[in-house]
C-alpha cells in the first residue's frame, strides 16, 4: 500500500492527491491575500465611479515657466490632517485653475494613480 511520509507521519494518500491538495491550498491562500478585504485600509480611495463630495481649498499643483498655474489640487482638512486631491486635466477640472486660494465644494469621482496620488475628476463644483 503506497503512501506519503509527511512530517514523520505516514498518510495513506497518493502523491497525486497530495499534490492536488497542495495546489488547492496555494490557490486559496492566493485568493485570501489578494481579496478586496484589503481595499478597506485607511486612506484607500472610494470605489471607482462612485461620486464623492470634497470641500477644501484650491491649491497650485504645478506652474509653468511664466508662473502660470497649469494644474491644481484640492486641499481638504480632515481632523487636522490635510488630504490632497489632484484635479484631473479635463474641461471641468480646468475651470478650477482660476480659483486658486478659494474654498470650493467639488463633486466627482476619485481614482488613484500608480504613485497612490488621489486623482479627482470633477463633475460639478461651487465656490464657498
Amino acid at each position: 500500500m503506497g503512501g506519503m511520509t509527511f512530517l514523520a507521519f505516514r498518510f495513506p494518500v497518493s502523491l497525486r492527491a497530495a499534490a492536488r491538495l497542495f495546489f488547492i491550498c496555494l490557490l486559496l491562500l492566493g485568493f485570501v491575500f489578494t481579496s478586496p478585504v484589503y481595499a478597506g485600509q485607511k486612506g484607500a480611495p472610494p470605489p471607482p465611479d462612485k461620486d464623492v463630495t470634497i470641500t477644501g481649498v484650491v491649491g497650485k499643483a504645478a506652474v509653468d515657466e511664466n508662473d502660470k498655474v497649469i494644474a491644481v489640487e484640492i486641499q481638504e482638512d480632515r481632523s487636522g490632517e490635510t488630504e490632497y486631491y489632484l484635479v484631473n486635466d479635463d474641461a471641468k477640472g480646468n475651470e478650477l485653475l482660476a480659483l486658486v486660494g478659494k474654498k470650493v465644494e467639488v463633486t466627482g469621482v476619485v481614482d488613484e494613480d500608480e504613485d497612490e496620488n488621489k486623482i479627482l475628476t470633477v463633475k460639478s463644483y461651487s465656490v464657498k
